[in-house]
């Protein structure tokens, strides 16, 4: 008798994929034929390499007359009960940014719990630690929470948690910078850019008010090879408009990252005092770490190794802070996030502890969507769309 083979439910999400000896696929093993090198692969992988060189030349740069045996007596000054103390305010802290994400997705009609979030953020940090890329955390968030509650609402969701992460930094940093005054040159040097960054932020949250569903469905009819397209954007366009013009998202983010900076900066004190450096305005400190965070999470270099150091070389020397200590406490903050990595290893076969299958999705009713208009709404004419976008648990 003929074996009737089980056949796999195709979905948008779930795709049947060709075999892996099929020609006609780009990119895979076909026999012994070897991987074909595609074009996005190789920009992949020069933008990798490119990011290696900039970490490098910056490492260089850093070390050229280091005094390492400052930098060693820095580091093994430190008593292990602060390193404890200072992994759980860092720890803390990590979870304020993960209550920020709620916020985020409850303004989406996610209601996700809590200790899922906590697990998928812990999960993006190995990711973002131990493979090179920067976006590795963002990608582990959007993968692990899309299963549940749709890849695009979880995609937006992560982008604008990101942008409402740099524009609080933005925002606190262009304010106290303007308030320092001139006795801090290496903070005035970098005021017009922040003032800079912070009106361009300004217009950016402005712009996700604008009718772009709107125009999305009229690229859509008018294109339609560009149809699919249009309306993924244009329904990411409506999810961060819904985060823009929420004042109960846009305020506690603010606050929320207003907080996790003072308590870092509660740490960067405590050190310096440790060390021996306690003459340090903590208004100061606390601008610095502003701005090298938000450095630091420009894709410029492989992980933000050398940019994050360089940062804290040319901010706190300007405060009266040798290299050689401004160093050693950016390494050991790194190491914690080396360690958070390590956690996110540890729990990452732990997903149904995690409580994924409590979440839920409130979908609104169709025609209710913000910003569309019932009587264009362009997912209602592709069903497969609208399954993807608002798919549910």
């Amino acid at each position: 008798m003929e074996k009737h083979k089980e056949k796999r439910p195709t979905s948008s999400f779930s795709p049947v994929l060709p075999a892996k000896s099929d020609p006609d696929v780009p990119g895979r093993q076909c026999g012994n034929r070897p991987i074909r090198w595609t074009a996005g692969r190789l920009k992949r992988i020069l933008f990798l390499l490119l990011q290696v060189m900039i970490s490098t030349a910056l490492l260089v740069l850093l070390f050229r007359g280091f005094d390492w045996s400052r930098f060693l007596s820095a580091m093994s000054g430190v008593p292990l009960s602060f390193y404890l103390y200072a992994l759980c305010l860092n720890f803390f802290c990590q979870l304020l940014y993960v209550w920020k994400w709620s916020t985020v997705l409850r303004s989406l009609e996610v209601r996700a719990p809590f200790s899922y979030l906590v697990w998928a953020f812990f999960v993006g940090f190995f990711f973002a630690n131990f493979l090179p890329t920067s976006a590795g955390q963002d990608v582990a968030r959007v993968y692990y929470a899309g299963r549940r509650w749709g890849y695009l609402r979880i995609g937006s969701s992560v982008f604008m948690d990101r942008a409402l992460s740099f524009f609080a930094m933005i925002f606190l940093a262009a304010i106290l910078v303007t308030c320092l005054g001139p006795q801090v040159f290496a903070f005035q040097s970098v005021r017009n850019t922040l003032v800079f960054l912070f009106i361009g932020c300004l217009c950016l949250l402005g712009a996700t008010q604008l009718p772009v569903q709107r125009w999305a469905v009229g690229v859509a009819e008018r294109f339609p090879a560009l149809s699919a397209w249009a309306e993924g954007f244009g329904h990411t366009a409506g999810y961060a408009r819904s985060v823009g013009a929420s004042p109960s998202v846009l305020l506690p983010s603010v606050l929320l990252v207003a907080l996790s900076f003072g308590i870092m900066t509660h740490v960067y004190m405590e050190y310096f005092g440790i060390i021996g450096t306690p003459d340090v305005d903590t208004i100061s400190v606390y601008t610095a770490l502003l701005i090298i965070t938000a450095i630091s999470n420009l894709p410029i270099a492989l992980n933000g190794i050398g940019v994050r150091e360089q940062a804290h070389y040319l901010f706190f020397s300007a405060l009266g802070v040798s290299k050689e200590i401004a160093v050693a406490i950016s390494l050991l903050l790194f190491s914690q996030a080396l360690l958070f990595g390590v956690l996110g290893l540890c729990c990452g076969r732990s997903e149904k502890v995690a409580g994924a299958a409590t979440g839920s999705l409130c979908i609104r009713p169709a025609g209710s969507h913000p910003g569309i208009d019932p009587k264009r709404l362009w997912i209602n004419k592709h069903p497969a769309f609208r399954q993807e976008a608002l798919r549910q648990p």
